[in-house]
């Protein structure tokens, strides 16, 4: 790209081209978003449609491939190829309950919500070692093109927390027709609850949406920086993914669930962004000829 577009470009060492951020996102995007339409238009279960999404989240790690390999051939070191801490994993899993389990028992125990008809407790730990094996490698997909490939190189020619916000936009606007859907039958619900207009309760979901989806790529990419471990954010995804689903799939939710997680994210994310400690390491070294920008979170 020209130089007008300058601070979305970086120089790469190989025999690649430069790296242009709307390159990459064209390739990820043409790979991986037809699937999240095919999901939109033709899944009939939960079943097909977590197929499908699934698909899409693995094709963004085939399309980072694609670029890092063979179109700007700047390879895949800055990724974090770590197996990371044990307390790293405990940390992220006991997040994640926190997030979900919690106010699910609080819901079930205060009479406002209850396991589905039809279905025992232990389907819900069924559904939940059924969607581990598939998540893996979905998750896989995006953690190492949306952590591992491109918040890196983002933050090459700007400061780290421009970079953790640019990249987790970039991720909500990837997600928009997984999440658009939801955002519409809630904004459909809230504005049947309390008389609003419809415009207004797709506005107000939309804007919530944007922020707790960007905060949540916020704390993908602090989990990713203070583990310094692809592996780590990874369990996190996975476990996230996993535990919610299985949850949504097997209990009537009660209203403390539909809204827990999105505030308490948008907090957390917040905070994170505001007073992390966030720093480049290496971020400028063109004296390097094998650069290996990382960006890491003050442990």
């Amino acid at each position: 790209m020209g130089g007008k577009s300058r601070n979305l470009d970086t120089d790469n060492s190989g025999e690649g081209r430069r790296f242009s951020l709307w390159l990459y996102l064209v390739v990820v995007f043409s790979v991986s978003w037809p699937f999240q339409m095919a999901m939109l238009f033709l899944a009939r279960s939960w079943k097909s449609a977590m197929a499908l999404s699934c698909a899409s989240m693995i094709m963004v790690g085939v399309g980072t491939f694609i670029c890092g390999r063979y179109i700007f051939r700047d390879g895949f070191a800055t990724a974090q190829w770590r197996w990371g801490k044990p307390a790293h994993y405990v940390a992220v899993i006991a997040f994640v309950a926190f997030l979900w389990v919690l106010p699910t028992v609080m819901d079930i125990s205060a009479g406002s919500a209850e396991i589905a008809e039809g279905i025992a407790t232990g389907s819900i730990l069924i559904t939940l070692s059924l969607m581990i094996p598939l998540l893996l490698p979905a998750a896989f997909g995006e953690e190492i093109g949306w952590r591992g490939y491109l918040l890196p190189r983002i933050a090459r020619t700007t400061s780290p927390r421009k970079a953790v916000l640019l990249h987790s936009l970039i991720w909500w606007v990837w997600r928009v027709p997984l999440v658009g859907v939801p955002i519409l039958l809630e904004a459909r619900d809230a504005s049947l609850a309390f008389g609003i207009a419809p415009a207004l309760a797709v506005s107000f979901m939309v804007l919530v949406g944007i922020l707790a989806g960007t905060m949540q790529g916020v704390i993908f990419g602090f989990v990713w920086a203070r583990s310094a471990s692809l592996a780590v954010v990874t369990a996190y995804h996975v476990a996230y993914d996993a535990i919610r689903d299985s949850i949504v799939v097997n209990i009537m939710t009660g209203p403390l669930v539909e809204w827990w997680a999105s505030a308490i994210i948008c907090v957390v994310g917040a905070l994170l962004l505001w007073k992390g400690d966030w720093h480049a390491q290496g971020a400028h070294r063109q004296a390097d000829p094998n650069p290996e920008p990382k960006i890491t979170a003050e442990r």
